[in-house]
């Protein structure tokens, strides 16, 4: 039985007349006090970087020290972060004094890094990222990108006693290659775990924290409706013990929760089910496209009236790039809510509301009135990348994600039954691979699971 799963939780700041909260199931950390032979944990980094910054590991704090060109995340001359750092895919705003960062809190590591054996696995990284000059009391690593603009680093940090390398090179790896979306590099990983277990005496509780820890990130999987990452990470699970109560659990409600009750690659050619509004959309080359070169381009699915629901869909900006995508949900006579992408200020809007005329939803007409937005930290947007964006939203709550990572809270208890659909804002954007699918509890995690405590803010898990 998984006995700790550990994850950060960390402060969003709140803009004026804008209610985001941004929260999400923690990993439990390993307790500070851990001998270093039992200690087994991982940390992913997720950073903004433009020039050569390390971020610096202490066994209770974490902070960055730029070393050339811009601070992580941060433009020019500004002295908070636009751009978050992200640990665990929970967003830290760092604020800097000269090249130095804040310090924020953590108890997730041990109390000194003397007789562990340090690992970093990459997932996306355009120039270098490096474990440099490790200490008893500090790690620090590296990040250098010497092109003119910035660019999203993802690496994994991953500790396991001395002797047990390849445990931990296993493991990093498979993480690694999850993320990224090469499962056939991530099923290779466990099968050399499994190999190695087999043959080497490794201590039960080493094992333990190694299964949690897949474990956790398999359960963010999960939410962030990527059925497909969380299935490999449940394999790298079954390669320490298949027979875990968390790992069979985890095995039973991804064969109830993911398969879809409607898809569409658009690979049958014409728009089917779905029904323009505004713009000119259209099926080609198996990707539904659409490109307006002013106002608003919407597409409905027809037929389809949803209040609680789990999405998945893929979406790129092509030229000419568009500055807002994303969908549209629970739509009515009134109004409908939306969860897009932007560009034009690399702001994420987490949850939208537009007051339309009384024509039904399916008819052109143009928005009326004004709208308002819960709000998302500013995630750069790149044209020609492809993102995955998913949406679960049960009764008042709609959980928003980017790329796996969760984006947006919202909690509105206006939105009823309404339809669905997509949205592009002047520009041109390709959709692919929708998914719907129908609502399951998310696995129970271990009762033993904790508040985690970070910069002195405490935050209770999702439920």
């Amino acid at each position: 039985m998984v006995q700790h799963l550990r994850r950060f939780l960390l402060p969003l700041p709140i803009p004026v007349l804008i209610l985001l909260v941004v929260v999400t199931a923690v990993h439990a950390a390993p307790p500070p006090e851990t001998p270093p032979g039992e200690t087994f944990l991982c940390l992913s980094v997720r950073a903004w970087v433009d020039g050569v910054s390390d971020l610096i590991v202490q066994p209770q704090t974490i902070y960055w020290q730029n070393c050339e060109h811009a601070k992580p995340g941060t433009p020019a001359d500004h002295l908070i972060a636009e751009v978050p750092t992200l640990l665990d895919d929970k967003p830290w705003f760092p604020r800097w004094q000269g090249e130095k960062s804040d310090r924020l809190r953590t108890t997730h590591f041990p109390a000194a890094f003397a007789g562990l054996t340090l690992v970093l696995a990459r997932t996306e990284v355009r120039g270098e990222a490096e474990i440099v000059n490790p200490t008893n009391q500090q790690v620090t690593v590296r990040f250098t990108d010497r092109p003119l603009d910035a660019a999203w680093y993802h690496v994994w940090l991953v500790a396991a006693p001395q002797g047990l390398k390849p445990l931990a090179d296993a493991v990093a790896e498979g993480l690694a290659r999850a993320a990224a979306g090469d499962h056939e590099a991530a099923q290779k990983a466990a099968d050399r775990l499994r190999a190695y277990l087999a043959k080497t005496e490794v201590p039960p509780e080493v094992c333990q924290r190694a299964l949690a820890e897949i474990l956790a990130y398999a359960l963010d999987a999960c939410r962030a409706v990527d059925f497909e990452r969380a299935a490999v990470l449940l394999g790298l699970a079954e390669a320490i013990d298949p027979r875990d109560r968390g790992v069979t659990d985890l095995q039973r409600w991804l064969e109830r929760a993911s398969e879809p009750v409607f898809s569409d690659d658009f690979e049958r050619g014409g728009l089917g089910r779905w029904g323009a509004v505004e713009g000119h959309w259209q099926v080609d080359a198996g990707h539904l496209e659409c490109v307006i070169d002013r106002h608003h381009g919407r597409v409905v699915l027809q037929g389809v009236t949803l209040r609680d629901f789990v999405l998945a869909f893929e979406a790129v900006s092509v030229k000419p790039f568009t500055v807002r995508f994303g969908t549209l949900f629970r739509a009515t006579k009134s109004g409908c809510f939306g969860f897009f992408l932007c560009d034009a200020h690399n702001q994420l809007v987490g949850g939208e509301v537009h007051k339309f005329t009384s024509e039904p939803v399916g008819s052109p007409h143009e928005p009326v009135g004004m709208h308002y937005a819960w709000g998302g930290f500013r995630y750069p947007v790149q044209p020609v990348r492809r993102y995955r964006m998913a949406m679960r939203a049960v009764g008042p709550v709609a959980e928003c994600y980017v790329d796996g990572q969760i984006v947006a809270r919202i909690s509105d208890r206006r939105p009823s039954v309404g339809g669905l659909g997509l949205y592009v804002f002047e520009g041109g954007c390709r959709f692919d691979n929708v998914r719907i699918y129908k609502p399951v509890p998310l696995p129970r995690e271990p009762s033993a699971l904790a508040k985690t405590t970070l910069a002195g803010v405490s935050v209770p898990p999702i439920q």
